[in-house]
């Protein structure tokens, strides 16, 4: 299962609240989507689990705690960076810490989302952050 579910967990404490957040993450799809046999949904790819499913239901989840937007997505034509080959780049931005952790620390979240993201991927690396608070000293440069 996708790691991400820790992810609440493991956001620091001091995180700023007023600040948006962003998700930058680099994706690989499995070639036929890797549901478990028990689950009711019907064959499709990775990608088609991705964008149709996974997609779907996180943007519900996101809207309800918040806001949220894909700022980016697109298919990386060449890397500069290690060996790895992704299908699918992405650029999302929560409105806030706040909306970020209702959206993946809801209840709904496992239930509705995240057998997609598990089916659909075979791999992925994500990089989350938010952007610097000015300092007093960055405030006066010119």
């Amino acid at each position: 299962m996708v790691t991400i579910r820790n992810l609440v967990n493991n956001i620091p404490t001091d995180f700023p609240e007023d600040h948006p957040v962003f998700m930058f993450s680099l994706f690989q799809w499995n070639e036929q989507a890797k549901y478990s046999e028990w689950s009711s949904h019907p064959p499709c790819s990775g990608q088609e689990a991705w964008f149709e499913r996974f997609i779907k239901e996180i943007s519900r989840l996101a809207t309800e705690s918040g806001d949220f937007e894909i700022v980016y997505q697109g298919s990386p034509t060449s890397s500069i960076l290690g060996n790895e080959t992704w299908d699918l780049v992405a650029l999302v931005k929560f409105t806030n810490i706040g909306t970020f952790r209702n959206t993946i620390g809801s209840d709904d979240y496992a239930p509705t989302t995240l057998e997609h993201c598990d089916a659909a991927l075979k791999n992925w690396q994500s990089l989350f952050f938010t952007s610097p608070k000015p300092t007093r000293s960055s405030e006066n440069c010119q």
